[in-house]
């Protein structure tokens, strides 16, 4: 079943872990991302397989899959 985009929050794929974070409208995050203590702008999204740590990204930002940002 197709699921959309929303403008109240983010369309979160299965299987993430997603902890402190702030996710903006119109926001998406890929299957088996893990997102730690980031922001992500309205807009964005991140493909499946992302690890994102202490970032802030802003808004209209395109993240390919399986990227590492600031991980620990």
């Amino acid at each position: 079943m197709a699921r959309d985009l929303i403008p109240d929050g983010a369309l979160i794929h299965p299987a993430c872990s997603i902890r402190d974070c702030d996710l903006g409208a119109w926001t998406e995050i890929g299957a088996l991302c893990v997102l730690l203590n980031s922001s992500i702008g309205d807009y964005s999204y991140c493909a499946r397989g992302c690890d994102i740590a202490n970032a802030t990204l802003a808004k209209f930002v395109n993240i390919a899959a399986n990227v590492r940002i600031s991980p620990g």
